[in-house]
């Protein structure tokens, strides 16, 4: 029997719930931490900050939703362009 116990990797209290970070300082490793609310909450406050200037503005151009089509549907538009054009004439 295996039995895994998660403490939090500052105050290292048993029994205190904790929630897993991934921390990657720009161009380091990548660490995990597990912190339980007290300590994880400077950490959170950052994330509330970083989120809030990370949202675009209004005014940002937000990316089209492409529509995904079948090859029946496309070559149904194909079929309704050709007969809609105008017939050729060959002289």
């Amino acid at each position: 029997m295996k039995l895994t116990l998660d403490v939090c990797n500052v105050c290292k209290v048993p029994g205190l719930p904790v929630a897993r970070y991934l921390v990657r300082r720009e161009g380091g490793a990548l660490k995990k931490l597990d912190l339980c609310a007290t300590d994880a909450a400077p950490l959170e406050d950052l994330l509330t900050h970083a989120e809030d200037e990370a949202r675009p503005r209004s005014g940002a151009p937000r990316p089209r939703k492409r529509k995904v089509m079948t090859l029946e549907e496309i070559d149904a538009l194909k079929r309704k362009a050709d007969r809609s054009a105008p017939a050729k004439n060959d002289e």
